[in-house]
């Protein structure tokens, strides 16, 4: 795979074969759940090449470490550990001095364009990004850099809520780039599920699930360049900007369809949200901070639950993380309100 560099002052070509201008370290590696970037799968290296994390089931080819290493050299950075994830390589580093955080992704998906999507935003309530290429994108570092997730386990969702609510009315961003995602192709999820014969999935969720997908995705109004999984985890804190948003998706739809991941986490507990009272409770916290239409998201809060759960069985996840999107689904059916404003 060719990688050509198209941000900031690099200039890039193919990724070299050979990365033996740095030395290596012996790793140790421990794993942890995905969806948090502070505390995920850590080694401990200044570079992967002469250790073979692949046969360790973490997904590092050769191809990937040699775009790491030349990625590295292209935009000065200096390796300091690098942290492997599910989707990518997080390598933590310095340029210049200044702590900086360089993102690797795997292969292409919908991590692919993160740093062209996330420069969009000009670090208004995201972060900073300073160079960015198709599969890889230098940020800058968020310290001390803890989850939005801490506040709500430790009994704090009120606030925990508000800060989301600040934040998204913070981020202002430009122009889709072309190509980007939108609301509606994600909405095909339900089609092809409908489609592989899987029975996972209730059909008492699914239908009403993707009717009401379908109907808000026809009336949407003034849809614009979205995060696309904004919720605790992908959060984190800064001493001189406060909270910031990261692993930007990006998707096109309107603001309300923004909540929905917020709604469903922190995703390893659903006891602290799959409930009709914290739910009602946000979306309170939503509408006074946004102005939203807290019908349209409670609406995609419901839909947009059956859809990851969908897209849960198509990417090989865990029961967990679907039985936890469920769980909320079925909460949400039972609500008066919704079955007012969507399904009477």
């Amino acid at each position: 795979m060719s990688m050509l560099c198209t941000a900031g002052t690099a200039s890039c070509a193919d990724a070299p074969s050979d990365a033996n201008a740095v030395a290596a370290s012996s790793p140790s590696v421990d794993t942890v759940p995905r969806r948090s970037m502070g505390a995920i799968l850590r080694v401990d290296a200044r570079v992967l090449h002469s250790y073979d994390l692949a046969n360790q089931g973490h997904g590092v080819s050769k191809e990937l470490n040699d775009r790491v290493v030349f990625c590295a050299r292209a935009w000065r950075v200096a390796i300091e550990r690098t942290v492997a994830t599910e989707t990518s390589l997080i390598v933590h580093g310095k340029r210049a001095g200044t702590p900086v955080v360089l993102k690797v992704v795997k292969e292409e998906g919908d991590e692919w364009r993160c740093g062209e999507i996330a420069a969009k935003f000009g670090g208004r309530g995201v972060v900073q990004v300073y160079e960015h290429t198709d599969g890889a994108a230098l940020f800058e570092k968020l310290d001390p850099g803890e989850p939005l997730a801490a506040l709500t386990l430790a009994g704090r969702d009120d606030e925990a809520t508000d800060i989301l609510a600040t934040m998204l009315g913070r981020m202002a961003p430009g122009d889709p780039p072309e190509g980007s995602a939108t609301v509606e192709q994600w909405g095909e999820g339900f089609m092809r599920y409908l489609a592989s014969g899987d029975e996972r999935i209730p059909h008492t969720l699914l239908e009403p699930a993707h009717r009401i997908f379908r109907d808000l995705s026809l009336t949407q109004r003034n849809p614009a360049l979205l995060h696309g999984d904004l919720h605790h985890y992908n959060v984190l804190s800064d001493r001189a900007r406060g909270w910031c948003a990261i692993d930007v998706k990006g998707v096109v739809g309107e603001l309300e369809y923004e909540l929905g991941a917020a709604l469903r986490n922190p995703i390893d507990r659903p006891d602290l949200f799959a409930s009709l009272d914290v739910v009602e409770r946000r979306l309170d916290h939503f509408g006074l901070g946004l102005g939203i239409d807290t019908s349209r998201a409670r609406g995609w809060c419901f839909a947009q639950a059956v859809l990851s759960a969908i897209l849960s069985i198509e990417d090989g996840g865990g029961e967990a993380e679907r039985d936890a999107a469920l769980a909320l689904a079925r909460v949400l059916l039972d609500s008066s309100a919704l079955k007012a404003d969507f399904l009477d």
